[in-house]
């Protein structure tokens, strides 16, 4: 078991190498070839719909291939995609390298996370989010170090997709491991539909909530530096450590929340995340730079704990039968909303300031604690069948 964790979470590290990539180097990347600034929102845009289409496919590929295999598989996509992205000499070659980025990502979020939630206890969960968030942090470091450096931002992408085919690597080493709830292909007449699964009560109201959780995070992750930039006169080089601080903070409060989480209900997680999130951001309008990146490590410190209790959450909220289906569609939502919320923060930057940033988020912050209250007193009406 031991090792089957560990290359759950080496894939999850893998999972948010390429995630933060992007937005802490845009900057530099925008200058070198020419691209209009809001380009980042719509390959942001691209790879989201990639992952959107695959989340959607998701549990029929799992029951067919197995998780192990769709992990496997889906690493190796995003590595390949990397190296377009390190040979790209236009904006057009980043928009069809996100193609293969988006699909990568989707499928193997979704299998992972349902595989969790229906095997393991939440504080697995927040760990397994946890190791995403050490990709996640490492993306923007080690992009900063091939700044700094004479390599330049190539080759720091060329190295992110050496480490991503290692890890593919050992995923497909180990499909001994995995045990029974692998592969589900076995066990068809479990198996519901993406439309069977909208029917369920409440379902709905669910994909609202990871909907703007992915709009704050994504929108986040993806201007934080360019807000420090443009926004407020600082390098390139400390944005891009700013945007490491704040997936630092949240890999750090996710490993925090999983040593606890077991003692305390996910809706209470929850809540609690959701009130951070609003408190960095109010931080952020009404405070100094200095208290903007404080208001920027409060945000990843919220946002820490809500995405992973509110996946671990949807066995018992809709039926372990339908998990994996209902899964993949929280995913895709997630991804629409953090396609779309962006390409929208990147307009309105661009036409009037970068400093819309703290309000932007804000928006999606009410929105998102007001949902997820919602859905929570209406669970208490609602009991799930297996």
């Amino acid at each position: 078991m031991a090792v089957l964790l560990s290359v759950i979470f080496l894939s999850f590290i893998g999972l948010g190498l390429p995630d933060t990539i992007l937005g802490s180097i845009w900057p530099v990347i925008q200058k070198d070839i020419n691209a209009p600034i809001y380009s980042a929102g719509i390959i942001t845009l691209i790879v989201q719909a990639g992952t959107v289409l695959s989340s959607l496919f998701s549990s029929k590929l799992v029951y067919k291939y197995s998780t192990q295999m769709v992990t496997f598989f889906s690493i190796l996509l995003t590595s390949s995609a990397l190296i377009i992205f390190a040979f790209s000499y236009n904006v057009w070659f980043l928009f069809a390298a996100a193609v293969p980025l988006g699909l990568g990502a989707g499928s193997v979020d979704a299998a992972l996370n349902g595989y969790v939630a229906n095997n393991f206890k939440s504080n697995i969960m927040n760990f397994l989010h946890g190791f995403w968030g050490v990709g996640a942090f490492l993306g923007p470091f080690t992009m900063s170090f091939f700044i700094k450096s004479d390599y330049g931002w190539r080759s720091g992408y060329i190295f992110t997709a050496m480490v991503l085919l290692f890890i593919a690597l050992t995923v497909f080493l180990s499909r001994k491991i995995w045990g029974s709830k692998n592969n589900n292909s076995s066990n068809e007449k479990t198996y519901i539909s993406n439309k069977e699964a909208l029917k369920i009560p409440l379902v709905k109201s669910a994909l609202v909530t990871f909907s703007f959780f992915s709009y704050i995070e994504l929108t986040t992750g993806l201007w934080i530096s360019s807000y420090f930039v443009y926004g407020l006169g600082i390098s390139s080089y400390y944005a891009a450590l700013i945007t490491a601080v704040f997936y630092g903070s949240i890999t750090a409060g996710r490993i925090i929340t999983g040593l606890f989480s077991n003692n305390f209900e996910n809706y209470k997680i929850i809540r609690v995340g959701e009130l951070a999130i609003i408190t960095g951001c109010f931080i952020m309008i009404f405070g100094n730079m200095y208290l903007a990146v404080a208001g920027a490590f409060i945000i990843g410190i919220g946002s820490s704990p809500v995405y992973p209790a509110m996946l671990h959450e949807t066995p018992r909220r809709f039926g372990e039968s339908a998990s994996l289906t209902v899964m993949g569609l929280q995913m895709s939502v997630s991804y629409t909303g953090g396609a779309i919320a962006p390409l929208i923060f990147g307009m309105l930057a661009d036409k009037f300031s970068f400093n819309l940033l703290p309000y932007y988020i804000l928006f999606g912050a009410l929105i998102i604690f007001i949902s997820s209250e919602y859905l929570n007193h209406n669970l208490q009406k609602y009991k799930p069948t297996k």
